[in-house]
């Protein structure tokens, strides 16, 4: 049995202010979404294409306003509060600022035990719970003491890891949650958090908009842009990359170890206006800044369909970017 499912969720916000009536962000736009049991779903997307709210979602901060949330084959009320339903389903949420997310003037320890003080816990027995949560992620047992100002942002990151893992979660949604520290410690943070999924049996849903983090800590991957799911991996297949033109634009901008193929390496660089989440484009959401867009492109918007044995894709020309790529920077017609 699946995890949780997300079944046509959309989530829009109006705006007040733009003409009669106000504007909608479509925030995110009938996204259908499982997550298995002992997976990491990793979620990826340029800021602004929806994926932070559909990680709310997913935990149980943000109603939808329409679709369903299925957890574990039961459908998740909407008469609750945001908030009661990730209590109830299980589900923890670590945020890009760990330093915003704990209390500035409450001691660490204080901001670890807080799930174990909803669950009526004993005060002797919180103190070691915390501890051992502290051991959990490399943080030495003297900063149950010392204020979140105290600590480095790679220590107040693990802090926050501490405390999401402190009431035993079903999934982490874990947003950003490594992008705001330096190369150094993302890599510390990254592998820590693997450990920690291997030993504690935690499910994740790894959202970034660093491909390259995305691609080391997930099973399987969804690529966003401008609300809606443009590629989705069914089964990690490290042979088979990912094929959508915005997807594989993503992971142009990565570097590449190797010196002498990175000097030779062309990165695709995107053009084009940018479109709004209040002001979607017609057709293909991406076909205003596409290198390969045609005519039927901002004509039609694709449907996500099967493109390989452990692929979807929303896309009219997959696997044809390299060929009209390379046309379209000679001067062919594609």
């Amino acid at each position: 049995m699946a995890l949780l499912r997300l079944e046509g969720v959309s989530v829009h916000f109006r705006l007040r202010g733009r003409g009669r009536g106000g504007g909608v962000v479509r925030a995110v736009d009938e996204v259908d979404l499982t997550i298995n049991e002992g997976e990491v779903l990793g979620i990826v997307g340029e800021s602004g294409c929806g994926k932070t709210t559909l990680g709310r979602v997913i935990v149980g901060l943000q109603r939808p306003t329409s679709g369903d949330v299925i957890v574990r084959g039961e459908r998740r009320s909407l008469r609750q509060r945001p908030g009661a339903n990730a209590r109830a389903d299980g589900f923890q949420m670590v945020y890009q600022d760990a330093a915003g997310s704990l209390n500035p003037w409450k001691r660490i320890g204080w901001s670890i035990a807080e799930p174990l003080r909803n669950e009526g816990m004993r005060k002797p027995r919180m103190r070691e719970r915390v501890l051992e949560l502290l051991d959990q992620v490399g943080l030495p047992d003297s900063l149950i003491d010392q204020y979140p100002g105290e600590l480095s942002g790679g220590q107040q990151q693990r802090a926050a890891i501490a405390r999401a893992l402190a009431g035993r979660p079903r999934l982490i949604v874990l947003d950003e949650a490594v992008s705001s520290l330096d190369m150094s410690t993302q890599a510390q943070v990254l592998n820590l958090l693997k450990d920690l999924a291997e030993r504690h049996s935690v499910n994740y849903v790894f959202i970034s908009h660093d491909i390259a983090a995305v691609d080391f800590m997930s099973d399987r991957v969804a690529v966003m842009y401008l609300g809606r799911i443009v590629e989705l991996e069914d089964a990690h297949d490290r042979r088979s990359p990912l094929v959508h033109p915005y997807s594989i634009t993503l992971r142009s901008a990565v570097p590449v170890p190797d010196p002498v193929l990175e000097r030779r390496r062309k990165r695709i660089v995107l053009t084009g206006p940018v479109a709004s989440a209040t002001d979607l484009p017609s057709g293909c959401r991406f076909h205003t800044r596409c290198p390969i867009a045609q005519p039927l492109c901002a004509d039609s918007e694709p449907e996500l369909v099967r493109a390989s044995a452990t692929s979807r894709v929303a896309c009219h020309f997959t696997g044809e970017f390299d060929d009209r790529y390379a046309a379209s920077r000679t001067g062919g017609s594609g």
